[in-house]
């Protein structure tokens, strides 16, 4: 008796896995269908974005799969970071609902050395008299932030149109949104002179309107966006941090405050700042090389030291440095970081796959070939899967790459 198996594009039976650089995971749209043939089980697709969960709350992971009554009852399983999940265990927290879903009571994340938490990367496994396919990939994150920052704004006096840079960064999970108070008032940091990174404040060309009392906060972003409680939504805030104006002429060294990054990748006709923020009195000289020479036409060093490149080109690409010095106290330059920089002229784009296995049938020791046509860049790196099963090449299976896929 002939046996039947599921071969088919998508996140199921054996199918195409699809992941670039950053391991983004493709999910095509239904299975084909050929000649009428049943493809065994359809997919109903849900979202790839991470799914963010609250501690001690629930969550719902939704898995669900359309099959043929003739192909017998759709059994599930889940894996959390590839470990079978126990329905049985832990029925008291975890369950298994009858269309698929995982639904977990209570989410947990317990740290340092009794390590517990249902954090991880979960996939849903469905199973009938044809095959067993994979019916979601996704993985959970369990929002955290902690008590303390690892990083806090401290107090400067400076020159008038010198720089005040305050750092503000505290580790959680997922993304830190960073929001800061001038005087205990909202600071509007859409200005010219004024710069968020993620985790500080810049100041140039600072004047006696930016004396005061700074203050960053501290939350998580994903939990704005759920519109969570107050007693969810937990704000951590700074000590202040006074900004003053020094009308004293001592002489202070070169104080680096944010080296050249090692390395940035942009796009043709894009725009980048490499960074080089720092601070001296009397006020640093700055000057940038590029690659030994002159920096071209569409780059401008600003107040803060930091090189602007604008409507780059391929020939921009190549070593920026950043050298600088104390102006009468120094004689010579410092280097203080280089970057190198790289210009692509094709744009990323996830993977997908345009054309995928379709069903057949076959019988016994005849030869078959599944076509898989993806495209992507960088070039994705396809894997087959049987069953839920990487499929490694033996005697009778091979994976054959042509010039357009």
């Amino acid at each position: 008796m002939a046996k039947n198996y599921l071969y088919w594009c998508s996140i199921a039976a054996v199918f195409i896995l699809i992941t670039d650089l950053l391991g983004v995971l493709c999910l095509p749209t239904k299975l084909p269908q050929i000649e009428g043939l049943d493809p065994g089980i359809v997919i109903i697709e849900q979202p790839n974005d991470p799914i963010i969960a609250i501690k001690k709350s629930s969550v719902l992971i939704n898995c669900s799969v359309i099959s043929s009554s003739e192909h017998g009852q759709v059994h599930y399983f889940w894996k959390k970071d590839g470990i079978r999940l126990n329905n049985k265990k832990h029925r008291s927290r975890l369950e298994i609902m009858r269309n698929g879903s995982l639904h977990i009571r209570r989410v947990i994340h317990k740290g340092k050395g009794n390590m517990r938490t249902d954090e991880g990367f979960y996939e849903c496994f469905a199973r009938n008299n044809v095959g067993t396919v994979i019916g979601r990939r996704v993985e959970l994150k369990v929002t955290r932030i902690a008590k303390e920052f690892t990083e806090s704004p401290v107090s400067q006096a400076v020159g008038v149109g010198g720089v005040v840079y305050l750092a503000c960064e505290i580790e959680a999970v997922p993304e830190t949104l960073y929001v800061w108070q001038k005087d205990n008032e909202p600071l509007n940091t859409n200005h010219v002179r004024f710069r968020q990174y993620k985790n500080a404040l810049l100041i140039t060309n600072v004047q006696a309107s930016d004396v005061g009392t700074y203050k960053c906060f501290a939350a998580i972003k994903a939990l704005l966006r759920m519109d969570a409680s107050s007693s969810q939504l937990r704000w951590r805030f700074t000590d202040e941090a006074v900004v003053n104006i020094t009308q004293a002429k001592t002489f202070l060294p070169l104080k680096i405050w944010r080296k050249p990054q090692t390395n940035i990748t942009v796009m043709v006709n894009g725009s980048t700042i490499i960074d080089c923020v720092v601070s001296s009195q009397p006020l640093p000289q700055v000057r940038w090389t590029w690659n030994g020479q002159q920096i071209p036409q569409r780059a401008a060093i600003l107040s803060d030291g930091s090189l602007s490149l604008s409507q780059i080109s391929t020939k921009m690409a190549g070593n920026y440095e950043c050298l600088a010095k104390v102006a009468g106290h120094d004689d010579k330059y410092t280097l203080l970081g280089v970057t190198e920089l790289f210009v692509e002229v094709i744009a990323h784009y996830y993977p997908a796959i345009t054309l995928g296995p379709a069903s057949s049938a076959h019988k016994i020791a005849r030869h078959n070939i599944l076509k898989c046509e993806v495209t992507g860049y960088p070039k994705p790196r396809v894997t087959w899967l049987k069953n839920g099963m990487v499929v490694q090449p033996d005697g009778r299976h091979e994976v054959i790459f042509s010039s357009s896929s």
